[in-house]
């Protein structure tokens, strides 16, 4: 049985492994077309809640996220970039420092995963939020198996991904049509509950598993 690779707050597991996200739109204008405060309140979550932020990268969502599931909740930011993760983990601290209480102390954690498998415990997590991931993810099947695992019964999974259509992101032959990735999420066991359609570039699909 492999090894859950839960990493604390203030603990890092060391490694290096090929990165899953790599930037696909110059990220100084990311905010102009990735919306993330409208993507935040879509998302509706809720104080207490545990959200997975997988391919978590260098962290574009995660404090965000972590921001919105306070108080009592807290982000699982996993990646199989090591680098990436170390980068998340340093701005925790960061944080961490400036809190003027614990209340507003970073509520992060770091897992490092590995391509197939994210490494989270089974049935953790209330939401898993997946953001320019789903296109890079070369065995989808098992990934999506694995994804399931770490969701709670009527929890959710966010699916952000970009349209199969010309547009800014990557090459077209990477993309996973909307109609795709549904019927893949569907055969893994979840249920489709609503596709969002705000953002320019990509689909933004709630699945929920019973």
């Amino acid at each position: 049985m492999r090894r859950l690779l839960i990493v604390g707050r203030v603990l890092f597991v060391c490694g290096l492994l090929p990165p899953l996200v790599v930037p696909v739109l110059a990220q100084a204008n990311r905010d102009a077309w990735q919306k993330p405060d409208e993507v935040i309140r879509a998302l509706g979550l809720k104080p207490g809640q545990v959200v997975a932020d997988l391919g978590a990268g260098k962290g574009y969502f995660t404090f965000r996220l972590a921001a919105a599931v306070r108080p009592g909740g807290r982000v699982i930011a996993q990646d199989i970039d090591a680098a990436a993760l170390r980068t998340i983990l340093r701005q925790a601290r960061m944080l961490a420092r400036e809190a003027s209480d614990t209340a507003e102390a970073p509520n992060v954690d770091v897992v490092l995963g590995l391509p197939d498998y994210t490494g989270i415990a089974s049935d953790m997590v209330d939401v898993a939020f997946i953001c320019n991931v789903y296109h890079h993810v070369r065995d989808r099947a098992t990934w999506v198996r694995d994804v399931y695992r770490i969701v709670k019964s009527g929890g959710r999974v966010v699916l952000i991904d970009f349209y199969k259509r010309p547009t800014p992101g990557p090459p077209l032959a990477m993309r996973i049509p909307e109609d795709q990735a549904r019927r893949e999420w569907e055969a893994g066991g979840f249920r489709h509950v609503e596709t969002l359609t705000f953002l320019p570039y990509q689909y933004m699909m709630v699945l929920e598993k019973p």
